[in-house]
């Protein structure tokens, strides 16, 4: 058998008892019968490396998982520190939001503070007009007084010229001279009282128009000053709620924000758990290769000590332990072989169970769909079967009327002739035309429901079918693939116990229906004949009272 140690060495490294034995064969030369002197292996990576292996993979793994989980740790720092200069922004965009509430409430009591001076001043306002048409009351009645001194002035002007007239014209008296003397004193005294009360009058007029005048410049420069307040609280008012907007942007965008980054902080949280699951994991292993390892070089150091001894012994014995060594190897190849085989099958069964249990799901949900369809077909079929029932109760009413309407006029209807046509009346045809078009309806009905259930059942066979197939086919494999078939055979069974079901139920509904179509069909065939019966009775007991009473 030209196999070399290298090629039996690859094909059987799982094996650690394989592994000794191909150890212990490389050390010898077995065509040229000469051992090999060649220096040990100086450590266990040397062997490993020598034979395909690697042990840096591990190393690496767990450095990049270090350093992966470094980086989570550095950006998970960082989102904290964004997270708080984001909570440090959004109290400042609170301060600011209280700030901005405390302004609008003082300039609206501002506002409050201006109407009632406004208003104050318009009622002031109001005051002065009154004031002034007093005054202008107390002028125009100053006018008629000095109007009417002015024409005492001038009748006693006239009086006084006819007084001198009449002095000339005749001696005067000492009386008549005292009375004018005294006329002219109180003439003058009145005339200075009138001119004394004037002036004090236009100077009380004119310092009042001047106060009034001050009063109205105040008012209306405070107004100014009011109105130039209202404005600047007005822009003051525009630009707060200008900036509360912005503000309440602000907030909507870092309340978004602070929800998105609390997603990436549990995202990352779970990244880190995960990381810290597959350290574990690494580390877990990392211990398993280091007892593999020590294992290993507990087996170097026995085989070490073997060589020593198989070194001492002679060829003859070297060569007959090769040859039971080549046919353990052979052995263990037809073994390895079997094995492989056998995993193949394995693999194989359980993809097919696989592909079986999602056929079965597949086969469910149509079953299911199935099941919700027959359902609405029973409901259906219910309110039909109630329809049917309450026409049915009418139609026997109606029988009993129409017995006792043919059994009075029976007689009458024999001794006349029989007419083939019959007349009806309008609400009469259209009863028996809707109920021919419900009785239609329900067949359609009937057929559309053993359509579905026919499909139904259909693909229920198709599919226990191809499983039956398959499990004939999987029989094949063994008692080692029975056991992932099991779940299998377990979903066939009560897929098809469901479809037995839904067919049992479906056979059940199907000739109800029918039988429902079939009455109904034959119920109004036969309530028109019974129609037509006992209208002809009515038009003869009709007749037959039109003859009575012109006897009478």
């Amino acid at each position: 058998m030209a196999v070399s140690v290298e090629e039996i060495l690859k094909i059987n490294d799982s094996s650690p008892k394989i592994s000794k034995l191909s150890e212990s064969i490389g050390k010898y030369d077995i065509d040229g019968g000469h051992i090999d002197t060649a220096a040990p292996f100086e450590s266990v990576k040397d062997a490993i490396s020598k034979f395909g292996g690697s042990v840096v993979d591990g190393e690496a793994q767990t450095i990049l998982t270090i350093e992966r989980q470094k980086h989570i740790q550095l950006e998970l720092e960082k989102t904290r520190e964004e997270i708080t200069k984001y909570r440090q922004q959004f109290e400042a965009a609170e301060v600011t939001k209280e700030h901005v509430l405390r302004e609008l409430d003082h300039t609206k009591r501002l506002m409050e503070e201006l109407n009632v001076r406004l208003e104050k001043a318009e009622s002031q306002a109001a005051k002065g007009n009154r004031e002034d048409e007093l005054t202008e009351i107390n002028r125009e009645r100053y006018t008629t007084v000095v109007a009417g001194v002015d024409s005492e002035q001038q009748e006693l002007e006239s009086r006084e010229r006819e007084h001198v007239a009449a002095r000339k014209d005749h001696d005067p008296t000492s009386a008549s001279k005292e009375t004018v003397e005294d006329l002219t004193l109180e003439l003058i005294g009145t005339k200075e009282l009138l001119e004394d009360g004037a002036a004090l009058a236009l100077e009380q007029e004119k310092s009042n128009w001047e106060r009034e005048v001050k009063q109205a410049e105040g008012h209306l420069q405070q107004l100014n000053e009011q109105l130039v307040l209202t404005n600047d609280l007005k822009s003051k008012l525009e630009q707060a709620s200008a900036s509360l907007c912005s503000l309440r942007v602000e907030r909507a965008s870092l309340m978004e924000a602070k929800l998105s980054q609390a997603v990436k902080d549990f995202t990352y949280t779970k990244e880190l758990e995960e990381v810290r699951t597959n350290i574990e994991e690494a580390t877990s292993e990392i211990n398993h290769l280091r007892a593999a390892v020590s294992s290993l070089k507990s087996e170097v150091e026995m085989e070490r000590t073997s060589l020593t001894t198989t070194t001492k012994r002679r060829e003859g014995i070297a060569s007959s332990s090769v040859s039971s060594l080549e046919a353990e190897l052979n052995i263990m190849e037809k073994k390895v072989e079997e094995k492989t085989v056998e995993l193949k099958t394995l693999e194989q069964a359980a993809e097919e169970a696989k592909q079986a249990k999602l056929e079965a799901q597949m086969a469910r949900k149509e079953l299911r769909k199935a099941k919700e369809i027959a359902e609405q077909d029973k409901a259906e079929a219910t309110k039909m079967e109630e329809r049917l029932n309450a026409t049915v109760s009418e139609i026997k009413a109606a029988k009993a009327v129409e017995k006792l309407a043919y059994s009075t006029a029976k007689a009458m209807e024999e001794s006349e002739q029989a007419s083939d046509r019959v007349t009806l009346s309008i609400e009469e045809y259209f009863k028996l035309r809707m109920e021919a078009d419900e009785a239609e309806e329900l067949d359609a009905g009937r057929r559309t429901v053993e359509e579905r259930l026919r499909a139904a059942a259909e693909k229920v066979r198709a599919w226990s079918g191809k499983q039956e197939q398959e499990r004939r086919a999987n029989a094949v494999t063994g008692s080692l693939s029975e056991s992932p078939n099991l779940d299998g055979i377990g979903e066939q069974e009560a897929f098809t116990s469901e479809t037995e079901e839904v067919l049992h139920r479906s056979s059940v509904t199907a000739p109800k229906l029918h039988k429902m179509s079939r009455s109904k069909t034959m119920d109004s065939k036969t309530d028109t004949r019974r129609k037509t019966r006992s209208f002809l009775p009515r038009v003869a007991s009709f007749l037959r009272r039109e003859k009575v009473q012109p006897l009478k």
